[in-house]
């Protein structure tokens, strides 16, 4: 349901009193962060569209809207300048809600070091402004580094990290010199002029001038023949032959003056796929993909605009011409500001028939099927997994279950009784958000009043809005309809205790969940004044009345449970009916929640052996004559393990806080004759497994005896 707010007397006065003015608008957290950047053309009519109760507003905008406390507003004299200013903005602060481009997939270029009095050829995934050339991006690394070795070769540019200021040099040049790799600068074997026009050339075989540099390979090998210099002359003939195939493999497009990208895009509700399909000297030099973060599900026409204000604000970015799929309102601003940045005209337009409309309608398909893979969970990189969707589709979630908690209990004999909680995020195990809980409760060996604990100590958790507050996750059990029942039971109560509109709010002790004062009680804000909020203490109003929850946070939650016997999946229908799944080997989904509980079920054995081992090796202590608890906690908590306390001198022990001389000795002692103990009874067992390994004398039966003689 769409949530509404009614906003402070102050925010509404402000946002009358905002001008009809062109602008650029922030908006601000309680602490002052910015959430979102925003241009406008008329800044009252934009921003109080969003204190407007709208059908536009779907859930991220409304829990933006819920951290929302404060705005800025800047004002601009043109429409360009609000592009401008945002722009730069965006690019500053990064704000969450903002349609960000994504830095997890920096494609490789090849540099060019024209900064340096002897350039150098290298590979970087940054692109700066620092005066160099830049050329890429490539997608295949492998292409790459055979281009880098190509150019290297055919050039004789440096690979080196030296620096060459053409004053001071070494005696002799590497090994790349000798393989003809490097013309030997460092070496002054070249001299400055000469290496700046190979220079030259490398860039103009980069920038598509492969003509011209034909024409000069060809002019230096028929001048090094007639000079007699057959070794320099056929060299040059095999880097020539190498142009005309690296021209051969480049798809032919169009003229040689073409220098244009072609942008094409895909969106989902959260995200967003911009492909670039770059053409350079009338070819196709394959395609890019950027990913780019689009929390409020913005239209078409913002993604575009603000792929361009971010990927084309490096100039060494920007070519003469830009296709795309669609006009969007800020196509000609951004093509002014673009061409400001560049140096020379700049033109974005949206062909609508010809070839590069083909080649926007490649862009298009191409972006589609890239986003379609990612939500698929192709090329590990998991947004949507099939094992998501299919257990949406059996347990029928009203959300995709891209959070699954997984909850499980261990003991031994009702000692040391613990449970886990394990997080998977877009299918993977997320180990940051696991959690172990130490059952406090007399639980003995009832493993569903640890149960029972544990959910509520963390569903307490959840409503008190910190960050354990995830909504849309599916809670997972170990074990049946025993086990779900006991949890369902625990989010009933808590529907009744905390009512929507109202959190929780006691104390935490520990991060392992553990939680001190008594249960909380509900204060109505109307009717209870200061004096019983503080006498009656921990429950707060999760918002004012008019931001009161429509459905209560717990209806965000799914509850469901796996058998280990049949591996049987166990949920309750919309209304009420228990439901069993079984489901193949091979489901995906299956899978998912198999390996979610086997994670949970590790995770609550090793807390448990570690908790085990400790209180073993107290009760191991506590035996020593005249050593109580608190002088065998601080010898653990000083030595970590019998083994190092063992190996320690009697002094040692001794300087432990609390420790004295007597008591040092009897700790020695006693360690010594325990390990003598466990020395004896190792070599009885050894002794034991040597005479079973040794063979036995064995009577023969009569039928192997020798037969007797016959009378």
């Amino acid at each position: 349901m769409t949530r509404f707010r009614s906003w402070k007397p102050e925010i509404r006065a402000k946002v009358k009193a905002l001008p009809h003015a062109p602008g650029v608008y922030q908006m601000k957290d309680k602490k002052g962060r910015i959430l979102y950047v925003g241009k406008a053309l008329s800044l009252r009519d934009r921003v109080s569209s969003y204190f407007n109760r709208s059908p536009k507003h779907g859930r991220n905008i409304e829990y933006m809207l819920s951290k929302l406390e404060d705005f800025d507003v800047l004002l601009t004299s043109t429409e360009s300048e609000a592009f401008i200013v945002e722009a730069n903005l965006v690019k500053q602060f990064q704000p969450p809600y903002n349609i960000l481009l994504k830095d997890d997939k920096q494609y490789p270029y090849i540099k060019i070091t024209t900064n340096e009095a002897y350039p150098r050829l290298m590979v970087t995934r940054l692109v700066e402004q620092d005066g160099c050339r830049y050329f890429g991006p490539y997608t295949s690394v492998t292409a790459m580094r055979r281009a880098l070795k190509f150019i290297a070769n055919l050039f004789n540019l440096r690979t080196c990290s030296l620096e060459l200021d053409g004053k001071k040099f070494i005696p002799k040049p590497c090994l790349d010199f000798h393989l003809k790799l490097c013309s030997g600068p460092c070496a002054d074997l070249i001299t400055k002029g000469e290496y700046a026009e190979l220079t030259r050339q490398a860039i103009d075989f980069f920038s598509g001038k492969e003509v011209e540099v034909k024409k000069e390979i060809e002019a230096r090998m028929r001048k090094a023949s007639a000079d007699r210099r057959y070794e320099a002359a056929a060299r040059l003939r095999d880097v020539l032959f190498a142009v005309k195939r690296t021209q051969d493999r480049q798809t032919l497009w169009g003229e040689q003056g073409d220098y244009f990208d072609v942008l094409g895009y895909a969106y989902s509700e959260n995200h967003a796929t911009v492909m670039v399909i770059p053409v350079r000297a009338g070819r196709l030099l394959g395609e890019i993909e950027y990913s780019m973060a689009n929390e409020l599900g913005e239209e078409p026409a913002e993604i575009l605009g603000s792929f361009v204000q971010q990927f084309y604000s490096n100039p060494q970015h920007i070519q003469p011409q830009i296709l795309m799929p669609e006009e969007i309102p800020s196509m000609q601003i951004a093509a002014d500001w673009l061409t400001e940045l560049y140096g020379r005209k700049v033109e974005l337009r949206a062909p609508l028939r010809g070839r590069k409309r083909k080649l926007v309608e490649m862009a298009m398909e191409n972006a589609a099927e890239r986003l379609k893979s990612r939500l698929l969970g192709k090329d590990g990189e998991f947004v949507i997994t099939p094992a998501m969707t299919r257990l949406q589709e059996v347990l029928r979630l009203p959300f995709i279950p891209r959070r699954i908690e997984g909850y499980d209990i261990s003991h031994t004999r009702g000692q040391e009784t613990v449970g886990s909680m394990v997080v998977f995020t877009d299918g993977k195990p997320d180990g940051s958000a696991y959690r172990s809980f130490t059952i406090k409760g007399n639980a003995g060996g009832d493993d569903l009043a640890a149960m029972r604990e544990m959910l509520r100590r963390r569903l307490i958790r959840y409503l008190s809005g910190d960050k354990w507050f995830n909504p849309d996750t599916l809670i997972l059990i170990d074990g049946g309809r025993t086990q779900l029942d006991a949890v369902l039971k625990i989010a009933k109560e808590l529907r009744q205790e905390y009512p929507a509109g109202f959190r929780h709010d006691g104390e935490v002790k520990d991060e392992n969940g553990g939680e001190t004062g008594e249960e909380d009680e509900i204060v109505e804000p109307e009717t209870a004044d200061s004096e019983d909020k503080k006498r009656k203490g921990k429950s707060e109003v999760l918002a004012s009345e008019s931001l009161r929850y429509e459905e209560h946070p717990l209806d965000r939650l799914a509850f469901a449970a796996l058998a280990k016997k049949e591996e049987t999946l166990i949920v309750y229908d919309a209304i009420g009916n228990i439901v069993q799944h079984h489901l193949g080997d091979t489901d995906p989904g299956l899978s998912l929640a198999v390996a979610v509980r086997d994670e949970a079920h590790r995770r609550a054995q090793r807390h448990h052996h570690a908790r085990r081992d400790i209180s073993a090796k107290k009760s191991a202590l506590e035996d020593v004559p005249g050593l109580g608890e608190k002088r065998a906690r601080a010898l653990l908590a000083t030595f970590k393990s019998l083994k190092r306390m063992r190996e320690a001198d009697v002094e040692e022990i001794a300087a432990v806080k609390g420790m004295t001389m007597t008591a040092a000795i009897a700790v020695k002692r006693f360690l010594m004759e325990k390990e003598s103990f466990i020395v004896r009874e190792w070599r009885v067992q050894d002794e034991i497994q040597e005479l079973r390994r040794k063979p036995r004398l064995v009577a023969k039966n009569d039928s192997e005896a020798e037969p007797r003689e016959r009378k």
